[in-house]
C-alpha cells in the first residue's frame, strides 16, 4: 500500500479542511493562493463563522488514484524547520535527519 493510502486514512477522522488540504496536496503536489483562501473559508463554515457549502472529499476515489500512482519513491525526511509551538524549540532551529533517512516504527 502507497504511503498516500496511509495518510489518506490518517486524515479522514481529522477537521473538513485539512482533508481537502491533503486531497488538494495528493491531487496538485501544491496549494495555490486561491486553495488557501478556500480552506480559510471551510474552517470559519466548520466552526460556524461563515455559511460556505463545500463538496466533501471522496476518499475511496482518492485512494484509487494512489493506488494507480506510478512512484515508487520513497519518503525522505531530511529535516524539519521554522518549528512553531513545539515545546523547548526556538523557531530558529531547525531539525536535521541523516542522509541516509530515519526510521520510524509503528507500535
Amino acid at each position: 500500500m502507497p504511503i498516500l493510502n496511509d495518510i489518506i486514512d490518517w486524515v479522514q477522522d481529522k477537521p473538513k479542511f485539512w482533508q481537502v488540504a491533503v486531497e488538494r496536496l495528493i491531487r496538485n503536489n501544491h496549494l495555490s493562493e486561491s486553495d488557501i483562501s478556500e480552506l480559510q473559508e471551510i474552517c470559519k463554515s466548520e466552526t460556524g463563522i461563515l455559511k460556505k457549502q463545500f463538496d466533501e472529499v471522496n476518499f475511496d476515489e482518492l485512494k484509487a488514484m494512489a493506488d494507480n500512482s506510478n512512484s515508487s519513491k520513497n519518503v525522505v525526511l531530511t529535516k524539519i524547520l521554522n518549528i512553531e509551538n513545539i515545546n523547548a524549540l526556538s523557531s530558529e532551529s531547525t531539525l536535521e535527519f541523516s542522509p541516509n533517512g530515519l526510521t520510524v516504527a509503528q507500535w
